[in-house]
Parts: C-alpha cells; structure tokens; sequence
C-alpha cells in the first residue's frame, strides 16, 4: 500500500510540476489547496501531501504553514540536474569557469538592457557590502553567487534564470576549488564594481568586456594557485 501511495505521489508531482510550467504560473503564485488538487487528480489527500513534500525537496514551491502552498521564486530542476558530481574534479573547476565565460558576457550584455531599477538597488547594496567583506570572511562567497544570480534574473530569460544557479550551486558547495589570496580578491571586489556600473550605465559593450576580463582574471588566478598546491 505505502508503495503504492509512493509511485501515486509521484505522478501527481509530476503532474503539478507540468501544470506549473503550462499555466506559467508565476513565482509567488498560490496553488490550489490540498483539497481542491486531490479532487483534481482523484487521489487522497495524503497522496497530494506526499506529492508537494517531494516539490517542496525539489524548490518547486514553497509550503507556508497555515497559509498554502506557493510556486518557489528560485525553483531548481532538483538536485545536481548537470549531474556534476560526476565530473572530474581535477577538470571541474576549469570546467564551470570555462561555461561561465561562454555564458556570463552575454547574460551581462542582456541585464544592461532589461535590469530594473529595483534589481539595481540590489546589485549595489551587494557591491557595497563586498567592500566591507576581509577575503576570509565566509560571507564572501555567499555574496558573489548573489551577485552573481541576480545579474542572470536581471537578464530576464528563463533559460538563463534557471541554469546559472545550478552552476553558482556547484561552487557554493565546494565542488570547485577557489581558494584567493588577498590581492587576487581586492582585484574581484574592483571587477565586481565595474560591471554593476556598466550595468547602471545601460552599457551593453562595457558590461560584455568588464565580465569578460572579471572571468577570465579567476581562471588565470585558479591556474596560478592550483600549479602553487602541486608545486607543495
């Protein structure tokens, strides 16, 4: 029976993630009560319990106690979709900084054209914070990958919106190897300025070039520093 209800719930996971995505319900949006979606579907309540327990582990949504259930503003598509673990880590490093400089020059290209005023507020409380962060604070990390995630919402695609984050995941967790010396994060939190001003500036070609250099500068500083650990 518990299994069952197990393969139950997850096909009406499946079916709830579907109607997300057809009915391009927004983020923030309230789903249909716990009652309402197993007339729906035609299964028990525990069923639909199950099925947004297994949503909720995936940050499709968000359960607020007491006040429904809601389509999470930073849905994933689950845990390690890129199957990343997998990958090599001697190549993983080289690898995600190589994705990126295909990819971040041209998601700074579209965020200087569509950020709102309301994102760059953000950005610039982010860069005025990075300024006040020693380079071995742990809260370094954690605001670069917002920086870096809310330049990819800024550039208001959906494809971009939901795949650079499982990349900025993969180095929030460690997987990429990105040990700095202090010089090499002063020149960071200096490139970190220049593309949130070219990003105000609306300058398409300046937000291109100032994340090109930025990228290209830490995999140049990751080469350095992983030949110094082999040399030790």
């Amino acid at each position: 029976m518990e299994k069952r209800r197990s393969s139950l719930s997850a096909t009406v996971a499946q079916q709830i993630g579907d109607m997300i995505i057809e009915r391009r319900l927004a983020a923030g949006t309230r789903l249909p009560s716990e009652t309402q979606l197993s007339e729906m579907y035609h299964v028990s309540r525990p069923t639909v319990r199950e099925a947004m327990k297994s949503l909720k582990a995936q940050n499709v949504v968000v359960i607020r106690q007491g006040d429904g259930t809601y389509v999470n503003d930073n849905t994933r598509m689950g845990e390690d979709p890129l199957k990343l673990r997998y990958v090599d880590p001697k190549t993983l490093t080289e690898g995600i900084f190589e994705a990126r400089l295909l990819l971040e020059p041209q998601i700074a290209m579209l965020a200087a054209q569509r950020v709102t005023p309301k994102e760059l507020q953000k950005l610039e409380k982010i860069v005025a914070q990075m300024q006040r962060v020693e380079y071995q604070d742990p809260a370094r990390l954690a605001l670069d990958m917002e920086f870096h995630t809310l330049i990819a919402k800024s550039a208001k695609n959906s494809v971009f919106s939901q795949l650079m984050p499982v990349i900025y995941e993969t180095i929030e967790k460690g997987s990429v190897w990105l040990h700095e010396v202090e010089a090499n994060y002063k020149r960071s939190q200096r490139a970190h300025q220049e593309i949130y001003m070219a990003l105000m500036r609306r300058d398409v070609s300046l937000a291109k070039s100032a994340m090109t250099a930025h990228i290209y500068a830490a995999i140049d500083d990751i080469k350095q520093l992983d030949s110094m650990r082999e040399d030790t």
